[in-house]
């Protein structure tokens, strides 16, 4: 039986202070090496790197939560640049394009990092149970929190149950929905909730993510969104996009999160995203992202 990594030297840390914080970190040393299923059924990704790692045109199809346990991540878009240290978080609304980097903390030699992803589904649900109450909430675009004890701890009760039982759609949107009014409540929730209308874009996205590893056809979307193909052409142009453009961009997407985030070998991710050839995958993730996906496991960037 694996034994839970001690906590040495974590309480005196500066970036690592509070006990909740602490539990948290173990929690996610302990889950090192373990498989991700849980973690994936549930919307929760970690990702860990013991090497600077800086990533170009990464594309938010959702909005996100991105908290640092350890060490440090930046977000860059346009000339603003946004940091979150260890107990802080990154608040990356719907179609945000950043450039984004991680560093280890300088004592423990590691960053650690866990992200919450929302999809519309728990968006529109959250709005159409609370939406009367937005108007008493301090709802203003907010890209960097403190994470506060109370969601540390709907986080690590979250790990510890998605460990113990079987994850399902229905309990993870429930859940998804209870995160979204805490942080509703604390006063960050405006880059998740802000912008009731989804954009063509999102609708597009919401629905290819449902298998990224299909040969989506542009009519079968606009059967499921309910307009012709004409339409959504038009829309997505309005909205600078294609359909071919939306499909590649999620496939990339889905490959980075499970390259960082997951064991998978490269091939594997490479199937799941639906690339038949990991050297055509390979080459389009480096056109993307500025490197293999190989390297960026490795962490062989340039620095």
């Amino acid at each position: 039986m694996k034994m839970r990594p001690k906590l040495v030297g974590l309480q005196n840390q500066n970036s690592l202070e509070g006990d909740l914080l602490s539990k948290l970190w173990a929690e996610l040393q302990y889950r090192r090496g373990k498989p991700e299923s849980d973690l994936i059924s549930c919307e929760l990704g970690v990702q860990f790197c013991t090497k600077p790692q800086r990533i170009s045109s990464v594309v938010f199809n959702q909005p996100a939560a991105l908290m640092v346990i350890s060490g440090r991540k930046e977000i860059h878009v346009g000339n603003n640049v946004t940091i979150a240290q260890a107990g802080q978080m990154l608040i990356v609304p719907a179609d945000a394009k950043v450039w984004m980097a991680k560093f280890p903390d300088e004592k423990t030699g590691e960053y650690q990092g866990l992200g919450l992803r929302f999809d519309l589904d728990t968006i529109a649900q959250f709005q159409y149970l609370y939406g009367k109450s937005m108007d008493s909430w301090v709802m203003e675009p907010n890209w960097n929190s403190k994470i506060s004890d109370g969601i540390l701890e709907w986080v690590l009760q979250w790990l510890n149950w998605s460990r113990r039982f079987p994850g399902s759609t229905q309990v993870q949107r429930h859940r998804l929905i209870e995160l979204l009014l805490l942080f509703a409540q604390s006063g960050v929730a405006g880059n998740l909730l802000l912008g009731k209308n989804p954009s063509f874009r999102q609708r597009v996205v919401q629905i290819l993510y449902m298998d990224p590893s299909k040969d989506w056809r542009c009519a079968e979307v606009c059967k499921k969104i309910g307009v012709s193909e004409t339409a959504l052409r038009r829309k997505l142009l309005v909205e600078e996009s294609g359909f071919r453009e939306l499909l590649e961009e999620m496939r990339l997407m889905t490959s980075l999160r499970l390259v960082q985030e997951t064991k998978w070998t490269i091939l594997r991710v490479a199937d799941a995203v639906g690339y038949k050839s990991q050297s055509r995958f390979t080459e389009r993730f480096k056109l993307r992202f500025g490197m293999t996906p190989t390297e960026l496991r490795r962490g062989d960037v340039n620095q």
